[in-house]
């Protein structure tokens, strides 16, 4: 029961590190290759690797050592992946999608023959924790940062929001935190707006279907959309009433500290307005069950990483013994 971990960053694009990580990961008898939102990881058993092998990675490394970080500590490799698959561990704490994409990673270790015992007992064993997690714990809830707050609200506004068209404005870690959970959720986000173009597609490529353009123009199109979400970080008003007087409807979100939308537009008829403070309420009122679920996951991802290390020890030992 030995691993090697390999986590690929610092790159604006997960599709960038994942081109090194397949490229690696098609040079190795034992490995799983899992891409999420966030990140690119391989999952190496060391039972099936040569000595070829093992050199191979350490060459591999020396050449990206500024794009890879490596993990040779089986326990925390072991505690890292089921912490992951619990929620644990993810930027929306709680997030559900996680156990489906390490679901498929595995089986497509399965399918590609590049699994081992060692790796398949590890995933079985995450999954089943992710599930066990998911079942016994309210962890999954969602709400518990600003950008989950916000989606519920807009979730409680309208019944069916797969209709709606949401205009983001921002691209900061809010604005992108946002972006994912909408894309996990099936909240269709039709336009971005933006100070900067060029940053804001290194930072929400991956995470939206739509167009960026400048800011100006999406208060030149505000009429077209059921949602604005704002979150630029700008000092001051950039939405004021004079720019959603001639709407029918507008449900505002206001996440900036500032305020970015200026409060009068909630006198506007058929335009309503949550806001930082609003959000701040939403998220205390759960705060209490957060504490109690993410406090419920860790002891149950706990108590089970225990189990697998006593049940992965004796099958050392009784090999050993025979």
């Amino acid at each position: 029961m030995e691993y090697i971990h390999l986590e690929f960053f610092n790159y604006p694009s997960c599709d960038k590190s994942g081109t090194l990580a397949r490229e690696l990961e098609g040079l190795l008898p034992a490995v799983i290759f899992l891409k999420t939102c966030q990140r690119c990881e391989l999952y190496i058993s060391k039972e099936l690797l040569t000595t070829s092998h093992t050199s191979l990675i350490e060459k591999y490394l020396g050449e990206h050592s500024d794009k890879v970080l490596a993990e040779y500590d089986s326990e925390k490799i072991i505690n890292h992946l089921f912490n992951v698959v619990s929620g644990l561990a993810s930027q929306v704490v709680g997030e559900t999608e996680i156990q489906g994409q390490i679901k498929a990673a595995y089986l497509v270790s399965i399918d590609t023959g590049k699994i081992d015992s060692s790796l398949h007992r590890l995933f079985q064993k995450a999954l089943f924790i992710g599930k066990k997690v998911r079942s016994e714990t309210r962890l999954s809830d969602g709400g518990f940062s600003y950008a989950g707050a916000a989606f519920r609200a807009i979730k409680e506004k309208f019944s069916d929001y797969s209709t709606l068209k949401v205009a983001v404005f921002g691209a900061g870690s809010i604005a992108q935190e946002f972006s994912l959970i909408a894309k996990k959720n099936g909240l269709p986000i039709s336009g971005v707006f933006v100070r900067n173009i060029e940053k804001a597609e290194d930072s929400l490529n991956e995470l939206i279907d739509c167009p960026i353009s400048i800011i100006q123009e999406g208060l030149l199109s505000l009429n077209q959309f059921d949602v604005l979400v704002c979150a630029t970080g700008a000092d001051g008003f950039v939405v004021k009433s004079n720019h959603v007087h001639h709407l029918d409807s507008l449900f505002c979100v206001d996440f900036s500290s500032s305020a970015n939308i200026q409060p009068s537009v909630e006198d506007v008829q058929g335009v309503t307005l949550v806001t930082l403070e609003n959000l701040v309420q939403r998220i205390n009122s759960v705060s209490k069950n957060r504490e109690m679920a993410i406090s419920s996951a860790t002891q149950i991802v706990n108590a089970e990483f225990s189990c697998f290390l006593k049940v992965e020890s004796a099958k050392v030992s009784s090999l050993v013994l025979a």
